[in-house]
Order: structure tokens, then C-alpha cells, then sequence
């Protein structure tokens, strides 16, 4: 367990009556998580939450991914379906990464709809029976990505940021891999449908001792606006409380002042060639 003394998005010192809101569940210790939200930034965040190394053995004993045969098919006949929906967004279906991959279901679909699939996965115990039934590279983070010229055509957070000890430079550091023109797209449970979550008798699916951040539409955004990236395109969907979002890298100045600069020397050329 660790306690934070300053928030983790702006650096704000957490104050004793900052606001704060307690969801039960009995797998953290107490049984109670302290959600606090940042005076400043309006962040909300767990408080005390577990530590990288608690996390990644909560995973490798968790059995809510050990599925049948039967339920791992009718997921990966879901999974090609939204990963088509998704392809619309991408320069061209080539590279794909999945963060958080788990045991491979998604790097499955990839690979039977052409993709050249990539992993990276937390948990020892899950990304071992990914390489072992799908047999694409799987790592244990970002950094141990190689890297190469060409980067990602699409790369997939799906349920993985609530989950990160620093959005801002998970961003940053998954928007590195990029390729030219490509795009990032995620997914969280929406923290404006809490209550959603509480009348669908849900609450453990958005409040529970492994999910770091608690963000909604105007959270997501403003996490999104310290990284490197923009958003794209945003669903904020009440019929399934989750909120998906399309990123993809934010040009700098430099090479906007590059673009206009070509432009307007093609421009004098053709008029007095």
C-alpha cells in the first residue's frame, strides 16, 4: 500500500478536507477505497491504493480471464468485430500493439484479420499463455518495446489506464510508438455513470482496489491534454457506462511552421514556374 501525499496529475498537495467518496470492497484492505478528488485539477484517484508489485500479483492470481474454450471463441468473434470498427481510424491495418493483452484473445483477432500483432502484458502468469497460444512477442512494459522507424498503426489500452500509477506518461509513452498517422484507442468505465454502475448492481466493475484513476469525460480529456496526444474522437455511452476514446498524436509547432512553410514555397513555384 502507498499513500499519496500530492496529486499524481498536477502535483497538488492533497488536502485533509479534500473530497472524498468511499466505495466498499472486501479485497482491499479496510474493505473500503477512498476515492479523492484533486482541489485543483479535479482528478479522481484511489488514495491510499495498492503499489506496482501488489498489482501485478493481484493479476497473476486473478481467474476472471481464465475462460472456456467456448467463451474464448465467442470473444474473439466479438473482439474482430470491434477491432473492424476501429480499423477506420488506422492509416492502414499492418502494426497493431494491445496493451494489456492479458491472455491473447485480442492479439488472436488481430492475427486472423491480417494485423502484425504485438503484446505487452503486466502479469507474467497471463502474457506466457499468450505467447504460447497465439505466438506473437508479448512484454512485460512499454520500454522493453523495441523501437523501430515504422511504430504502430494502432494501439489498443482497452481497460488499462484506470489501472496506471501515471496516465499522463503512459500516454505520453504509448503515443511514442506511434506510426505516422496513427491512432490510440482506449477505453475506461465512465466515472459520470457511477450511479449507472450502482443500479445495474455493477459497482465492483468501475470501484475496486486495482483501478488507480476514476475518470470521466472531462477527466479523460484533461489527462489527455497533459500528455502528447489529442482526442480524435469520444463516446461517453450511458447504454454501456464506458467511455472510448480515439487519439492520435498532437502535431508540434515546429513541424506545423514545416507544413506551412512547404506549402507556401509550392505554392510561389507553381505560380512562376
Amino acid at each position: 500500500m502507498e499513500t499519496l501525499r500530492d496529486c499524481p496529475i498536477c502535483g497538488t498537495t492533497i488536502s485533509d478536507n479534500a473530497q472524498t467518496t468511499c466505495y466498499p470492497d472486501g479485497l482491499f484492505p479496510g474493505g473500503i477505497l477512498r476515492v479523492v478528488r484533486c482541489s485543483f485539477c479535479r482528478i479522481s484517484f484511489l488514495n491510499p491504493r495498492l503499489t506496482l508489485d501488489e498489482n501485478e500479483l493481484f493479476e497473476d492470481e486473478n481467474d476472471f480471464y481464465r475462460i472456456s474454450p467456448e467463451e474464448r471463441d465467442r470473444q474473439l468473434v466479438a473482439l474482430m468485430t470491434m477491432l473492424d470498427s476501429l480499423t477506420v481510424y488506422a492509416p492502414r491495418r499492418e502494426k497493431l500493439l494491445d496493451i494489456g493483452c492479458n491472455r491473447g484473445v485480442l492479439l488472436a483477432a488481430a492475427q486472423h484479420l491480417g494485423w502484425d500483432p504485438t503484446g505487452v502484458e503486466l502479469s507474467s502468469v497471463a502474457a506466457a499463455e499468450a505467447r504460447s497460444t497465439v505466438g506473437v512477442p508479448v512484454y512485460a512494459s512499454l520500454a522493453e518495446i523495441p523501437r523501430t522507424d515504422r511504430g504502430f498503426d494502432l494501439v489498443i489500452a482497452w481497460h488499462v489506464l484506470e489501472h496506471t500509477l501515471d496516465p499522463v506518461t503512459f500516454l505520453r509513452d504509448a503515443g511514442s510508438l506511434l506510426s505516422d498517422g496513427g491512432v490510440l484507442a482506449l477505453q475506461v468505465p465512465s466515472f459520470d455513470f457511477v450511479e449507472g454502475f450502482r443500479e445495474r448492481g455493477q459497482l465492483g466493475s468501475i470501484a475496486c482496489s486495482v483501478h488507480n484513476f476514476y475518470l470521466g469525460e472531462d477527466g479523460l480529456t484533461a489527462v489527455v491534454n497533459r500528455s502528447e496526444l489529442k482526442v480524435k474522437k469520444l463516446w461517453n455511452s450511458a447504454d454501456d457506462l464506458m467511455l472510448t476514446a480515439i487519439l492520435a498524436t498532437r502535431e508540434s509547432s515546429t513541424n506545423v511552421w514545416r507544413r506551412a512553410t512547404d506549402a507556401l514555397s509550392h505554392a510561389r513555384h507553381r505560380r512562376f514556374a
